[in-house]
């Protein structure tokens, strides 16, 4: 079983060296874990560093116990890596461009062929396989760097934003296959498409300023801001002054002039008639993006 644990990680840059991670520790096992947080978070910070393809400033990356500084090589062969870049080689086809990565990762040539073929299946690619990656959309092209993530058939894989660009089904397959297949990985997501790993993820952690500032199973984080998020049924016009008092979620259900809005809050708004709303990870992620105070950017929980 794949155990990947991250020890005090920190990473700085600029001259102020400002962390875009900061001393982070957390242990991933099998099974996919969501990354969240908002741009500048240090998400894919973290993934680079995980990947070997930053050093750190401080801390260490453990896979199974050891030092992947150590284990070099024997590491990358069960890494696979996804990153949100799209660095392709545009005069490369589809299947050139996987034959090479599959070369590089160590695969004989009919391996690499069945690979590639069940890959290109799996994302709906086959039918662009001799098109040269230049002229592929944004979303194609975030297939083919999943199909590359997966050749070696990784025990550890890290996908920065594997959703981007996808229409409703391709996520839908995507995030299908990625649940089958965590059962004897470890699969690291970084995402701003939140229902993409809602239903399939171990655990979810929030990041901010570089650090996790929540952490856990769904249900549980869910939990942490049940009594957080409130509906409140106001008219259009009052809609205004609402949306200067409180952060809102979202707009609904407009009937006669009343429209269903979800407000976020740490206790009820008073100059409406609020209830209690089912909450969802959504709404953990935008309470937590709401959040100023300076025990949260120290790392506390709600």
């Amino acid at each position: 079983m794949p155990v990947l644990e991250l020890d005090q990680l920190v990473k700085r840059y600029g001259k102020n060296k400002v962390p875009a991670v900061d001393h982070f520790s957390y242990r991933f096992e099998n099974g996919v874990y969501g990354l969240l947080g908002p741009n500048g978070a240090g998400k894919t910070t973290l993934l680079r560093l995980i990947t070997g393809g930053l050093l750190p400033d401080a801390g260490t990356v453990f896979y199974n116990g050891q030092d992947i500084d150590e284990l070099g090589a024997m590491y990358r062969a069960d890494l696979g890596y996804m990153p949100q870049q799209q660095q392709l080689y545009d005069t490369f086809s589809v299947r050139r461009f996987l034959f090479y990565f599959a070369a590089l990762k160590g695969l004989k040539k009919k391996e690499a062929k069945e690979k590639i073929a069940e890959l290109l299946s799996l994302t709906g690619l086959t039918k662009k396989a001799g098109v040269l990656l230049k002229t592929l959309s944004g979303g194609m092209k975030q297939r083919v760097l999943l199909c590359a993530a997966l050749l070696n058939d990784p025990k550890l894989l890290i996908l920065d934003e594997p959703t981007a660009g996808l229409d409703p089904k391709e996520r839908m397959h995507i995030k299908n296959y990625i649940y089958r297949i965590a059962c004897e990985k470890t699969v690291l997501i970084a995402t701003h498409v939140i229902p993409d790993i809602e239903q399939i993820a171990r655990e979810v952690l929030f990041m901010q300023h570089g650090r996790v500032v929540l952490s856990g199973r769904p249900d549980e984080v869910i939990k942490k801001v049940q009594d957080k998020i409130f509906e409140v049924v106001i008219s259009r016009n009052a809609y205004e002054h609402l949306s200067e008092m409180y952060p809102i979620n979202r707009v609904s259900g407009e009937r006669e002039d009343r429209i269903h809005v979800r407000v976020i809050s740490d206790a009820p708004p008073t100059a409406f008639e609020a209830a209690p709303a089912d909450v969802s990870l959504e709404d953990v992620y935008l309470y937590l993006d709401s959040l100023t105070s300076p025990s949260m950017q120290d790392g506390a929980v709600p």
